[in-house]
């Protein structure tokens, strides 16, 4: 949910004050001045409008954060699965027997109630002495008070991370022992100057931004900010009169409400981009299919209609982005960007006067789809201002500035990119001892590698994109990053066994130790093996004990390009036994392309001499081409495949409406 609208505007007298927020809250109203200069940050007088994506941490009392969160479970009404750590079996069992699925409310602050179909409430009281941890996707555990372990999963993904938030803010709160919480609000900014004589400045420059620590994908809502703008933007610059307090109100208050009620009818679950977890959405072939979008329409006064569009499979990136842009300003560097976000490094990107702050947001949100299917959204900080430093308590982070004095206080960055320029600049310390001189020589020998691999690529890359600007060459250039990334993880992470610990020489395996580890300790590759483990249970939780079949099957054809004729054959047999119902078959393909960036490896038996596979490819592939998202994806394949199924096709069906019926 949004949890307020803010009105900020530029005073002669007074400077960035704030001119109105709906609903009212002392915590914003104490922190008047960093969110005002937030709004309207220095420059902002050299455009029209402009737009700023910013991340404010606010203190609150955990009365008003348990009030908020309330409020918002029981609005949602999330669908949840309650269960009980039993310490014999070391698994977990149903907290409540009979039906399965209920909803979650927050009675008090560290108590939920499990609701049922008949209304009954099962009380659940949280210790607060750890943070939840993740069990799986869609999966969280928790200390009970006073008995045993509980987990909580959500079905549907819907409230996952918001419950894991407020359990994870609670635990971190109690352990430093302070009155207050510090919460993150999420800022969706748009700003608009205005010339106007009546004012002593000559020209009004207002912002109006939506705010919420729940969601961190705001701007798909950028039609009705702009339109409350709008209707800001007419009213005259006289705020002394009560009359002008209560017409800014009234707007808020429509901005404010409108959007709550568009989140609660779409799902808020789509503008969550959630970092825990591996991100997908490079897969863009599924992003293009139609009932990924939704539409919806707005009556935001009798007089104006509105008209929003939404991804139904969420969002990968805080502002909306171009990996292409950003790949032609940096050219060869993109490279040196790309590893030190994999080794965790702080990462800076510059702008000046010229620049818009929505573009510099633009290429530092860029760096979510640079590394995809990682997800780095809590470490991304699109606009950072000298009033707020609290990014520097993170180890990790990429963030957007514009003053000059982040260049040079050096000991705040690790790769500072300088935008309008193109160019990177990287802070390498001193190498102060003979063991870390030695050390540095060890990881050489991968370092050389490494960076080999990566001229290639960005070469490969700068190849393919030419002078092409349209939405489908930056899909392919996601799908080009995508797929070095994971290549990148499934080896650092020895998921192929690449790497014989035996057999190499050992200054070789200590230099893949230690570029294992630097990965490891950044957060990445560890998050890439928690989702290897995810995809068994999903197929697990969908087809029940005999998932085993179908998951094989899967990884098969996921893994290897070369599947000899036994193998095909089992395959296809157990495609066809399995996937029978469009349900079934949706799944599949859907957790297929999270994996792979096209069904082709699924149509290799139409190139199969043997009879025998063919007739079972047949007989899947007509399914798959039935199938409404299926054949969407049929439909994105290589032409002369396309060609061959179709030309097979109506050989199989003319074959199987001439065979003899079975005695």
């Amino acid at each position: 949910m949004a949890d307020f609208a803010v009105l900020c505007e530029f005073d002669i007298h007074k400077g960035c004050v704030i001119r109105g927020l709906y609903p009212e809250r002392a915590d914003l109203r104490t922190a008047e001045f960093q969110v005002a200069s937030y709004m309207l940050p220095d420059g902002t007088h050299n455009r029209q409008t402009d737009k700023t994506f910013f991340t404010l941490t606010l203190e609150q009392t955990p009365e008003a954060y348990f009030e908020d969160h309330k409020a918002l479970l029981t609005r949602e009404a999330f669908p949840v699965e309650a269960y009980i750590l039993d310490h014999v079996s070391k698994s977990w069992m149903p907290m409540v027997q009979g039906v399965s699925k209920r909803t979650l409310s927050l009675e008090a602050i560290t108590r939920f109630a499990l609701i049922g179909s008949e209304s009954e409430a099962y009380p659940i009281e949280v210790a607060l002495t750890s943070p939840p941890s993740v069990v799986s996707e869609n999966f969280l555990s928790f200390e009970s008070e006073g008995g045993p372990r509980l987990s909580l999963r959500f079905p549907e993904g819907r409230g996952f991370t918001i419950v894991h938030n407020y359990l994870k803010t609670l635990a971190e709160w109690k352990a430093k022992g302070k009155d207050k919480l510090r919460s993150a609000y999420n800022f969706f900014n748009i700003i608009c100057n205005r010339k106007d004589s009546a004012v002593a400045r000559g020209a009004t420059v207002r912002a109006l931004a939506l705010a919420s620590n729940k969601i961190n994908v705001l701007f798909p809502l950028e039609p009705l900010v702009t339109e409350a703008l709008v209707e800001v933007m007419e009213l005259p610059p006289v705020w002394q009169e009560d009359k002008r307090h209560e017409e800014v109100q009234k707007i808020l208050g429509l901005l404010y409400d409108q959007t709550n009620s568009l989140l609660h009818s779409v799902g808020i679950s789509i503008f969550i981009s959630d970092c825990s977890s591996l991100n997908f959405r490079s897969n863009s072939i599924l992003r293009r299919f139609s009932s990924g979008q939704k539409k919806v329409d707005l009556q935001w006064t009798p007089e104006v209609k509105l008209q929003l569009q939404f991804d139904l499979n969420g969002y990968s990136t805080l502002t909306p982005v171009s990996l292409s842009k950003f790949v032609r300003t940096f050219r060869e560097k993109t490279m040196t960007i790309y590893r030190a976000i994999l080794e965790g490094k702080r990462i800076i990107f510059v702008g000046g006067p010229q620049l818009m702050f929505q573009e510099l947001a633009e290429y530092v949100s860029a760096c979510n789809l640079l590394v995809a299917p990682l997800g780095i959204t809590d470490r991304t900080f699109p606009f950072v201002h000298l009033i707020d430093m609290a990014f520097l308590d993170q180890k990790s982070y990429i963030i957007g500035v514009t003053n000059p004095l982040f260049v040079d206080k050096k000991a705040w960055w690790d790769v500072c990119c300088d935008v309008l320029a193109g160019t990177v600049k990287v802070n390498t310390p001193p190498t102060n001892s003979a063991d870390e001189f030695l050390k540095k020589a060890v990881n050489s020998l991968q370092e050389t590698k490494i960076k080999a691999l990566d001229v290639e690529f960005i070469e490969e890359v700068l190849k393919r994109l030419g002078g092409d600007d349209t939405p489908a060459m930056d899909e392919r250039i996601e799908a080009c990053f995508y797929n070095y990334t994971k290549h990148q993880l499934d080896y650092w992470s020895n998921q192929a066994n690449l790497v014989d610990f035996e057999r190499e020489e050992k200054a070789l395996v200590d230099a893949f130790n230690g570029k294992a580890i630097l990965l490891r300790n950044a957060g990445l590759a560890a998050q890439y093996e928690t989702h290897l483990d995810s995809f068994r249970e999903d197929f697990k939780s969908f087809f029940g004990e005999e998932y085993v079949e179908i998951y094989r099957t899967f990884n098969s054809f996921v893994e290897n390009d070369e599947i000899d004729d036994y193998e095909l054959i089992l395959n296809y047999t157990t495609l066809n036994k399995h996937l029978v119902t469009d349900a079934q078959l949706e799944f599949f393909l859907r957790l297929y392309l999270k994996k792979k960036q096209n069904i082709e490896n699924l149509m290799v038996g139409l190139y199969a001499h043997s009879e025998s596979i063919l007739e079972r490819a047949m007989d899947f592939l007509v399914k798959v081409e039935a199938n409404k998202i299926g054949n969407f994806l049929m439909s994105k394949t290589n032409y002369f495949m396309l060609f061959l199924f179709q030309n097979m096709k109506n050989q199989h069906i003319h074959a199987k409406k001439s065979a003899p019926p079975p005695s």
